[in-house]
């Protein structure tokens, strides 16, 4: 529509210059009233001009008014399709179940009853092999939990008394007591190893730990007895170095 108004204007204006063009090229009698005409003429469209200027604005304006008032429009209709989306019910995940003849009713303090219902079947205990079993003892030892741990152990021994690592689970059981500071307890269980076990892996340091059990037990006579015969039996091994250390301080008491 502006163009069109544009195009309207620029034909107004080039019509008048060829009228004015025709009036100063006329006949000699017009001759005294030339300049008049074209001052007139001039006039004219200087005022066309400024007119045409005036509504190309407006014309702006109603358009730039038209634009805001469209924005708005789509903008009102997106929300209005969302809150049509918001407010449409959702179709069920599942379809509701028939009840049939079989079915019960349920009430708030009561689970459904089914016909031939049979009690679930209690849970079949995983048997761990011996070494699981083993690992699963010294593990509660290392988290410090002596009293399971001790539990756990006994119970290796008991199943399999000539397993591998039997006389190292008698001999973890004492370590679990001696970290609990029953040293009776600790001794008891070291001693075993030195009877049951005496070629097994743990009998140096089996022989170091009743050592220390009879010196915190202050028996220092037994406690110089199981360290001597620690570096005399084990001279290379780490309990024979621990031994002579722990027997040095004896002699200075």
């Amino acid at each position: 529509m502006l163009l069109h108004i544009r195009q309207i204007r620029r034909e107004v204006i080039l019509g008048l210059v060829l009228l004015s063009i025709f009036v100063m090229g006329g006949c000699s009698c017009l001759q005294p009233r030339k300049a008049a005409d074209i001052d007139s003429v001039k006039e004219d469209m200087t005022r066309i001009e400024r007119s045409c200027a005036e509504n190309d604005k407006k014309v702006a304006e109603v358009y730039s008014h038209l634009y805001i008032l469209q924005a708005k429009v789509y903008s009102n209709e997106n929300e209005i399709n969302a809150l049509k989306t918001q407010l449409t019910p959702q179709a069920p995940s599942e379809e509701p179940q028939p009840v049939t003849r079989d079915s019960q009713p349920v009430t708030r303090d009561s689970q459904p009853v089914t016909r031939n219902s049979q009690p679930d079947p209690p849970p079949t205990p995983v048997k761990l092999s011996p070494s699981d079993a083993y690992k699963s003892a010294y593990a509660a030892y290392q988290k410090g939990l002596y009293e399971e741990a001790i539990a756990l152990f006994n119970k290796f021994v008991g199943k399999y008394p000539k397993h591998g690592l039997a006389d190292n689970s008698q001999y973890w059981t004492g370590e679990c007591y001696y970290a609990m500071k029953d040293y009776q307890s600790a001794l008891r269980a070291f001693k075993k190893v030195i009877e049951k076990y005496p070629d097994g892996n743990k009998m140096p340091d089996a022989l170091l730990k009743t050592g220390y059990s009879s010196l915190a037990l202050k028996d220092y006579q037994n406690a110089r007895v199981y360290l001597a015969r620690v570096v005399k039996d084990y001279p290379f091994s780490t309990a024979a170095q621990n031994a002579e250390i722990k027997l040095r301080k004896i002699e200075g008491l």
